[in-house]
C-alpha cells in the first residue's frame, strides 16, 4: 500500500470518527446534523464519481502522462450481510486487458478479502476515484465530502497528512 493512502485510510478514520462522536455527543452542537450533512455529501460524491468515471479518470488514466501519479479506485465490496468502500491502489491492466489493483488497507467487517489482495476493478461498483498532479487531488469526492463537513482543526489535521493539496 502506498504511503499516501496509508495517511489517507488513517485521516479518514479519524475524522469518520471524530464526526461520529460530535454527532453522537449531545454536549456539541448540531447533534446528527453533522452525521446527514456528511452522509449526504458522500452519497453526491459517489454520483459524480460514478458520472466521471471514464472522461476524468479512465480517460486520463490510459493517456499514461507522466505528470499524474497515485491512481486509486474506491469500490463498494459486499458479502451476504455486509457491505465496505475500500480502495484499490497500484492499478494496472493485466495480460487479458482487464484492470486490476491492490486492496489498499484491511476491511473491518468483510472477511473474504484482505489487504493486499489483488482484485479486478468492478466498474459498476466503483464509488470513488482519484489521483495526483502536482500533489493536488483530483477526483476523491467521497474525500472532499468528508473533509468538507470537517471542523477548521480537523481539516488543518487531514491537509497536514494527506501530503496533497485540495482545491476548492
Amino acid at each position: 500500500m502506498t504511503p499516501l493512502l496509508i495517511s489517507l485510510v488513517f485521516c479518514l478514520t479519524v475524522a469518520c470518527n471524530q464526526s461520529k462522536e460530535t454527532a453522537e455527543n449531545p454536549k456539541t452542537k448540531n447533534t446528527n446534523k453533522l452525521d446527514k450533512a456528511t452522509e449526504r455529501a458522500i452519497e453526491q460524491g459517489i454520483e459524480k464519481a460514478k458520472k466521471t468515471l471514464q472522461k476524468e479518470f479512465l480517460d486520463v488514466y490510459e493517456s499514461k502522462d507522466d505528470k499524474n501519479y497515485n491512481y486509486s479506485i474506491k469500490m463498494v465490496f459486499r458479502s451476504f450481510t455486509e457491505e465496505e468502500h475500500i480502495w484499490l491502489d497500484n492499478l494496472r491492466y493485466d495480460n487479458s486487458n482487464t484492470l486490476m489493483g491492490f486492496l489498499a488497507n484491511e476491511p473491518k467487517k468483510l472477511t473474504h478479502i484482505k489487504a493486499g489482495d489483488q482484485l479486478k476493478v468492478v466498474f459498476e461498483d466503483v464509488v470513488d476515484w482519484m489521483y495526483l498532479r502536482d500533489d493536488v487531488l483530483y477526483g476523491g469526492y467521497t474525500i472532499k465530502a468528508l473533509r468538507e463537513n470537517m471542523t477548521d482543526a480537523q481539516k488543518a489535521a487531514f491537509d497536514k497528512k494527506s501530503g496533497f493539496k485540495i482545491l476548492d
